[in-house]
Formats: structure tokens, sequence, C-alpha cells
């Protein structure tokens, strides 16, 4: 009795997760007309994903500090996403090498050596890799 009931539930569990498979959700296309194909087709492609690379080491996104990040999520744009900040913040504040006086409480953090993982230096520090691993 109890081998019938287990073997129903099997094959219950295989037909809900062959209809939900069927249904065509799975089949994901880009959201806009510009794919690696049509980007890499031209050396001015390569160039232009190069530029935009080494261009987000050094600025937050495609306007500057203007509003237009390419990082969001509650970090600011002008402290807390730009590459170069924040690998100084989290390598030098927490030795003696640099000190910053500002009253902010994630570099008063830093300086104690207190950071936890909701830092927003720290968040920012790893959400810049991980966009530029994305493009």
């Amino acid at each position: 009795m109890k081998f019938k009931m287990i073997n129903k539930i099997l094959l219950a569990g295989v037909v809900i997760i062959t209809i939900a498979s069927c249904a065509k959700k799975l089949d994901l296309f880009p959201q806009n007309d510009l794919t690696p194909e049509k980007t890499y087709a031209t050396a001015a492609g390569y160039k232009s994903v190069l530029a935009k690379i080494y261009g987000t080491l050094s600025i937050t996104g495609n306007s500057g500090p203007a509003g237009a990040p390419d990082i969001s999520g509650g970090l600011d744009e002008g402290s807390q996403v730009a590459f170069i900040r924040m690998f100084f913040n989290c390598e030098e504040l927490p030795t003696d090498e640099a000190v910053v006086a500002w009253n902010d409480q994630t570099i008063k953090d830093f300086h104690n050596l207190k950071w936890t993982a909701d830092d927003p230096f720290l968040k920012g520090i790893y959400a810049r890799p991980i966009y530029n691993i994305t493009l």
C-alpha cells in the first residue's frame, strides 16, 4: 500500500514538472535588439565594450555622477559605486595609511575594523566588478 502511494506521488510530481516545463516560460529573449552577435561583429563594437569596461573603473555611469548610475540598489552614486574610490576605502581606511575624519558611520567602521556585510562600501566594491562581468 505504501509503495503504491509513493509511486502515485512520484508520478504526480513528474506530471507537474512536465506541465510546468511546457509553458515556454523558460524561453527568454533579450529585451533589446543589441545582442552579442551584433555588438562583436565589428572592431568598433569591441572598442565600445572595452571603453565601457575601462570607463566603469573611474566613472559611475554613462552620464558621470549626474543621476544615471550603472548600479542602483540604494548605493550613493557619488561615493559608493565608483570602483577606484571603493578600492581605496576598503584597502587603506582600515590601515594607518589613510585617516578620514568625516563623521560618517561607514568610515568610522573601517577605521575601527568593525565593518559588516551590510556596509555600503563593501556592497559597492563587489557590485562594480559583477556589473563589469555582465558586460
